[in-house]
Formats: structure tokens, sequence, C-alpha cells
């Protein structure tokens, strides 16, 4: 399953959008970046709304009881409808279950009323898809209509303190859970210490692959990861000392938080004989860049998009870096209309090699990526320049050589 198109209409902040997103081929290998899509733009613009509205599309069934006023979209204190809706165009994949030949588009549509909360229907071809076929695909440890996500809280309990049944016993459905973090702050994701060792012995052959998966996805100076018999889940860090997840630091345990929540997910869901990478689905992780030192961001998206092909990828990220690493076609833009509405536009040039001076100029509309005060410095010393100021013109090569507290020193 993966998701072609995004549509909401009165919804948040947004009076009505569609958003077109990449994903895999549904059969043999896809060009490079095929299942990454990135939406970039500031505080407020719309980003974190349009994966939670992609979340609640596929997943209006199972949601747990939300207040609806505060999803439909308001002007000042005034709402302008009593309802809202959320329409995907989900192309499924012979995994989904669903009776229809692979490659069909189903029309999901979750509707948001005042009056009623969230609630939804799904059609194909005209027609509707009965719901005795959604309850088979919902089951838990179904693969058909794979979803995680990830918010921007993310965090894993200490070791030893998460408790599976009690977990699932707060949340309405074990499906919610695997997007539960973009829409609650306190959700903890699956640690390792929970899972690992009762998979280790009902299914001895998924440690290894979850195993692989995560050293996989580890930037390649981030600690190495072992399993240890029996119970033991330690990291290695850069002085090959042995160390639990909640003794690294806050960027490594931010970063494998959903690293390893997504192998917990994929080891549950993914057929006994298939390799995790085959297993298709829809991922969205709300700030990828979170804690990630600017060596990381550079090679985050290349290192997920090849490691888990398969896997639709919809991302957001204030980082120049990230960007910087994507052809112009896997990028949204969140930008305002005549009216201050907010819209995510495709980017209309291509930046990926420009470096980060470059992306921050040209896409996220800063006029300079340099501290207000050091332009501030510079276009005075200009002025003096052009005066004929021979002090200033020499002040000008001090401030762009060393900076704006050696000039000033200077």
């Amino acid at each position: 399953m993966y998701i072609e198109t995004l549509g909401i209409e009165n919804y948040r902040s947004f009076p009505f959008e569609k958003v077109n997103f990449l994903h895999p081929p549904l059969e043999g290998a896809g060009k490079p970046w095929a299942n990454i899509n990135l939406l970039l733009g500031p505080n407020g613009s719309g980003k974190t709304t349009l994966l939670r509205a992609a979340a609640i599309g596929l997943m209006a069934a199972l949601m747990p009881r939300f207040n609806p006023r505060y999803l439909i979209r308001r002007e000042g204190k005034e709402q302008t409808s009593d309802k809202a809706q959320i329409d995907l165009e989900v192309r499924l994949h012979e995994q989904d279950g669903v009776d229809l030949s692979p490659g069909s588009v189903l029309n999901y549509r979750a509707h948001i009323r005042a009056d009623r909360g969230i609630y939804s229907g799904a059609t194909v071809s005209g027609g509707r898809v009965g719901e005795q076929t959604f309850e088979e695909i919902y089951k838990e440890e179904a693969p058909s209509f794979f979803m995680l996500g990830y918010g921007a809280t993310r965090w894993v309990p200490v070791a030893g303190q998460y408790d599976i049944p009690k977990a699932r016993d707060q949340r309405n459905h074990p499906r919610y859970q695997r997007v539960a973090s973009l829409f609650e702050e306190n959700f903890g994701l699956m640690p390792l210490d929970a899972w690992i060792p009762a998979t280790r012995f009902q299914n001895p052959s998924l440690v290894p692959k979850a195993a692989d998966l995560i050293k996989a996805l580890l930037p390649s100076d981030m600690p190495d990861v072992t399993l240890l018999e029996p119970e033991d889940i330690l990291f290695e860090d850069v002085d090959n000392v042995s160390l639990p997840l909640e003794a690294l630091s806050d960027g490594y345990r931010s970063y494998l938080a959903w690293v390893c929540d997504l192998a917990y997910h994929l080891a549950v869901c993914c057929p006994k004989e298939m390799p995790f990478e085959d297993l298709p689905g829809v991922v969205l992780i709300d700030e990828i860049d979170l804690y990630l030192h600017p060596a990381w961001q550079q090679h985050v998206l290349k290192k997920i998009s090849e490691t888990l092909p398969k896997l639709q990828f919809i991302l957001t990220s204030h980082s120049p870096l990230v960007a910087g690493t994507l052809p112009a076609e896997n990028i949204h833009i969140m930008t305002r209309d005549e009216k201050g509405y907010p819209k995510a536009a495709r980017l209309d040039r291509e930046i990926r090699g420009l470096d980060a001076d470059q992306v921050l100029t040209s896409v996220f509309g800063l006029e300079s990526s340099r501290t207000p005060e050091f332009d501030d410095q510079k276009h005075r010393l200009y002025r003096k320049a052009a005066a004929g100021d021979r002090e200033a013109a020499l002040q000008v090569l001090g401030l762009h050589a060393h900076g704006l507290d050696a000039a000033e020193r200077d």
C-alpha cells in the first residue's frame, strides 16, 4: 500500500489542498529516491498537519476520540464549517489482502464532524469496500496497510519498564499505536528489551533479521548494535565499550528510537519468508533531522531509501543539509497563497549538491546565513568604504575572514 494523493478540506489551517507523493513501483526496482518525500517549511506552515492527515485518513476507523473542533478549520475564534474531510488515493499492493487486483487505487475518505467525531469509508471503482474486508486487513499482525508514524517528541521508555499488554490496553487499537507518537507527546516507542527476549524465544530467526536491519540503518560513525544472550541488548560505542540504550547520548537514542521501533513492527507484520526490506507500506517521520549531527544529516535519507526501498517515506525537516541531498521532485515546499492559506508546492528548482548557504537562501527564504549583527556591520562598513574610508575597506576583509567578534577586536 502506498499513498498516491492526499487531499484535505477544512482540515486544521487548510481550506483545501491536494498533494501527490512519490512511491516505489509495485514491481521491480525503482529509480533512486523513488520512496522519499520531504516536506520543508517554517514552523506552523502545515508540515506536521499533513503527516497527521495521512495517518487519520488511513486509520480513521481506529483512532481514539479526538475533540473534532480542533481538527476543523477555524478563522480567528470561529469555525468556518461544521465538518472537514481527508481523502486518500491509495495504490494497493498484493500484500494488502483486499479482494482487488494489485495496483488498484482505493479511495479512502475520513469524515470529521463537530457532532460525530471521526468516521470513514472506502470505495474503489465506484463500489464500497465491505466492513468485513477491513476487519481482516486491519488485524494487528497482518502485513496489509502497513503504516508507521513518528512524531517530533519520540522517545523510548527506560529499559525493563515497558509493559506490552498494558500499553496495548491503554490504546484503542494496536494499529493506532504505530502512529500514536504523531498525536501524543508522551507516547513511548517500543524498546528493544521489551520484545527481543520474547522474540528470541518464540521465533529465534527474527532476531538476527532485526539486528541486521538496525545495523544497516545506523550511520557509519554510530555505535554498532550487539544483541547478547540471554537478554542483554547493548550498543558498542566509539571506544568499544558496550552500553545499554539508555546510556547512549540523546542524539543516538532519538535516532535509534524510531529505528528499533520500526524493526519491531516489521518483525511482527512481515510474512515469515519475506525479507524486511521487501514489505511495502508507509512511514511518516516528523523532523527526520531531530538531534542528528550535520554529518548524519547528509546521509540519513540515502541510508533509509536504500535500506528499505519498498517503504514509502513522507518526512519533514528544517535542515538544508537534508534537503540538499534530494532531487527537486522529492521535495514539497510549504508556502502561503494570496489569501494567506497554507499550500504545499513541489520544488521548482534543483538544489541537490548545493551547499547549505545556497539552500538556505534559495529555498528556506533567508536573505543570508550570517547573523543579523554581521549583516548590519557589513553594510555599515560597506557604506564607509564606498565613501572612501580605506580603514573600513580593510575591516570588511577582516569581517569576512575572521568573523564578527574578531573583526571588532581588530
